[in-house]
């Protein structure tokens, strides 16, 4: 969860290098913690406010977890 915190100040200080985070924030939604999957998410919503693209990591998280 620090790796997430870490994020998220960065995006504060600076939002031109976000999509750099999305992968990390991509394998993070995919863990077993819910806690850490619901961090995950906010702070995709911090990144992006597309509707599409934090659909796509919805669908690709739903996909991800049933295809175990």
């Amino acid at each position: 969860m620090s790796v997430i915190e870490d994020v998220r100040l960065d995006c504060e200080s600076d939002s031109t290098p976000r999509a750099r985070f999305f992968r990390l924030i991509f394998d993070l939604l995919i863990v077993s913690s819910h806690a850490v999957k619901y961090e995950a998410a906010t702070t995709l919503t911090l990144l992006t406010q597309n509707p599409a693209a934090v659909k796509g990591v919805f669908l690709f998280s739903t996909h991800a977890l049933t295809s175990d």
